[in-house]
């Protein structure tokens, strides 16, 4: 899962920096949205790290919290805002904001292309839920084939568990143990 902190990392984000929110930088990325209107959340679904640059954000203190704050409403993972051609760091308030809501608040210098940055993250992020239909689809078969050839209980716990390293227990409605199998001695 592409975070905004593993997204930091893809050298298309070179010269970023956060400079609010740091402790929102775990909040999953779900997509990498460029917005140019203010009323950016109202387009937004919630779970985008979004790109942005200054003439899109309010003049006024007042309006850059609001800003901010619908975006935190709204469940957006990040802001990244260009800095250096139309102001030269992100506003106080908005800031203020992404502090109180540990929204990661990122600057990056003006001449990073988003269309660079959205291809990058959004590629990662396709391949990301590729894999993770691709694993699906595996442990589907390997379950399908085990039934098939009439595989008991006790077998289907220890192929799902090496399937995903986690100890299984089915039970039943009485959270009675019909089988198990561990893969390790204290499971998290």
């Amino acid at each position: 899962m592409l975070t905004v902190a593993t997204a930091l990392q893809l050298d298309e984000f070179r010269g970023a920096h956060v400079v609010a929110g740091e402790r929102g930088l775990s909040r999953p990325v779900s997509w990498v949205h460029v917005v140019g209107v203010p009323d950016a959340a109202e387009w937004l679904n919630g779970g985008e790290l979004v790109l942005a640059t200054a003439n899109n954000v309010p003049d006024d203190a007042e309006g850059q919290r609001r800003y901010m704050q619908a975006l935190v409403d709204k469940g957006v993972s990040a802001l990244v805002i260009t800095v250096g051609r139309y102001i030269t760091q992100s506003p106080a308030a908005m800031r203020e904001v992404a502090d109180a809501h540990d929204f990661p608040l990122i600057e990056i210098p003006f001449q990073a292309r988003f269309v660079d940055i959205a291809r990058a993250a959004n590629q990662r992020i396709a391949q990301e839920n590729m894999a993770m239909t691709e694993r699906a689809l595996h442990i589907n078969r390997v379950l399908t084939q085990l039934v098939l050839e009439g595989g008991d209980l006790s077998q289907l716990a220890e192929t799902m568990a090496s399937l995903i390293g986690q100890s299984i227990s089915i039970e039943n409605e009485r959270f009675e143990i019909l089988a198990s199998h561990n893969v390790a001695p204290v499971d998290e």
